[in-house]
């Protein structure tokens, strides 16, 4: 037992000192979402994210944005996570973080999302064209991919989710709703 709790504690030490980078492709370049290597970190930009969700073969793509520091995020991820594989082949799921590249937040969003949920899919770091401070990095992605009235009016802040039908914005959330109140909605658009 004391050899456990000791790797443990190692593997925490460890996991605190090590960074991860975002890689930047060329989204044009792969023909589909299943080209983009798991448990890798892309950057992302509304030109990025509107050429992956046209290479998606899924009818809908859900945009969601996950902090692994985020207590509502890691409760209600799993719920999510489920209702993505129950309907699998009707909607891909684009991951998103506000972390900034290089460092060891965005080696722990990772790191967090491998071993609390076993997601070992391709997430998304928000490009730092948009800024390097997160909140403003996320919020000028938002207003770029939804026009600020759309952000003003319905945003009220960090959305949870953003859901697109052919490049076309069908669904906005923000915490304002119940994670079930989202999860019904969103089955009812994906259902008719």
């Amino acid at each position: 037992m004391k050899k456990i709790v000791i790797l443990l504690l190692l593997n925490s030490i460890l996991s605190f000192s090590q960074t991860t980078k975002s890689k930047n492709i060329d989204f044009n370049q792969i023909s589909s979402f299943y080209d983009l290597n798991d448990s890798t970190t892309y950057t992302l930009n509304k030109r990025d994210l509107f050429e992956l969700i046209k290479k998606s073969q899924k009818k809908f793509t859900l945009v969601l944005s996950y902090g692994f520091w985020c207590k509502p995020c890691n409760k209600y991820l799993p719920q999510l996570l489920n209702f993505i594989n129950k309907n699998k082949e009707t909607i891909e799921l684009v991951l998103i973080n506000v972390e900034p590249d290089n460092s060891k937040r965005l080696y722990l969003n990772n790191y967090f999302l491998e071993k609390r949920f076993n997601y070992v899919k391709p997430t998304f770091m928000i490009s730092e064209e948009y800024g390097t401070a997160k909140w403003k990095k996320y919020d000028g992605f938002l207003i770029d991919l939804i026009g600020q009235e759309k952000y003003i009016k319905t945003m009220s802040g960090m959305s949870q989710h953003v859901l697109y039908k052919d490049n076309k914005i069908v669904y906005l959330s923000n915490y304002n709703l119940s994670d079930e109140k989202v999860l019904e909605d969103l089955n009812n658009l994906i259902k008719q």
